[in-house]
């Protein structure tokens, strides 16, 4: 398992190279020019200059890149263009907001995802199985803005039980849980669609396995023969589905948080696009890539745990 799992962290080491770069070039081949927003439209060309050369937007790409993989290295991304701080500092001040909503949203999700899936895949062609498997295609397909739309036009504006948007003191204060229900709602909804789907269909497959027809036959109780041994040998395709779901989470939240005003990660990318703010969209997305290479190793190793048959010699 050791070895195993040094090789794996060794595996990840050339995917955030690969992703360093394809951000880096992204990033730096859009157009606009950060120094003429610092500058202003009616600066001086000389001004513009010596803004771009105190950036060092001047340097050759390859030296460019060469700093920015080098300060990485070291966590240190610089200062933003856009608020003149440390960059690790802004996002030392968001990253707790979008891991705490992406933790309550993948939270319900799996509860509720699995729990539908299970009871769909025990009632084949059933009523339920048909209306909840039709409610999953709509979670499916529909877009995470109209979802948070729709919520915050009946829970905000027509009922008045919710607060629209913004973030409260604490998620573990009333206000603060709150105003987290419908980010949280909006940003798993797809995800709980997804995982009732798949929960379906890798039930449907173990049940038909001959050791629940022997474990049947046995006698045993039918909750143990689906939650014990059905549910338990069908977890391992919903594992993997749970991460990547988790990466699509943290990507889902940059649209999520704008429709909601919430103060994370995904409204800081956002912002700093808009403002040619190199240094905090390349941070943003590495650290994004980073958290989904750990969530998916992470989901590998899981494997064992659920199933005693999968080794890692």
């Amino acid at each position: 398992m050791f070895q195993y799992t040094v090789q794996k962290m060794i595996g990840c080491i050339p995917i955030l190279i690969c992703v360093s770069i394809l951000v880096f070039l992204l990033v730096h081949l859009t157009p606009g020019d950060p120094a003429r927003l610092l500058a202003g439209p009616e600066a001086y060309e000389e001004d513009v200059e010596s803004i771009r050369e105190q950036l060092g937007l001047n340097e050759p790409l390859h030296t460019q890149y060469a700093e920015f993989i080098t300060g990485a290295i070291r966590m240190d991304f610089g200062q933003s263009f856009r608020t003149n701080r440390p960059v690790m500092q802004d996002i030392r001040d968001r990253l707790p907001n979008t891991f705490q909503l992406a933790i309550v949203a993948v939270t319900w999700s799996v509860i509720f995802g699995v729990a539908v899936g299970v009871y769909a895949g025990i009632r084949p062609n059933s009523l339920g199985d048909s209306v909840s498997m039709g409610v999953s295609i709509i979670g499916v397909s529909a877009p995470s803005f109209w979802v948070g739309l729709l919520l915050m036009l009946l829970f905000a504006y027509q009922l008045g039980w919710l607060p629209a948007s913004g973030i409260g003191d604490s998620p573990f204060t009333w206000d603060g849980f709150s105003r987290m229900i419908m980010p949280a709602l909006t940003l798993g909804a797809a995800t709980a669609a997804v995982m009732a789907r798949m929960t379906r269909s890798s039930m449907l497959e173990v049940l038909h396995q001959d050791y629940i027809r022997t474990a049947r036959s046995k006698g045993l109780n039918e909750r143990v023969v689906i939650y014990r041994h059905a549910l338990r040998n069908g977890l391992i395709p919903v594992v993997t589905l749970l991460g990547l779901q988790l990466g699509v989470l943290l990507g889902g939240a940059v649209i999520t948080e704008q429709v909601f005003a919430w103060p994370g990660i995904g409204t800081l990318v956002i912002n700093a696009i808009h403002a040619r703010d190199y240094p905090t969209v390349q941070a943003c997305i590495l650290l994004i890539a980073l958290i989904y290479v750990i969530v998916n190793l992470l989901v590998d190793l899981t494997y064992s745990v659920i199933d005693p048959r999968v080794r890692y010699d």
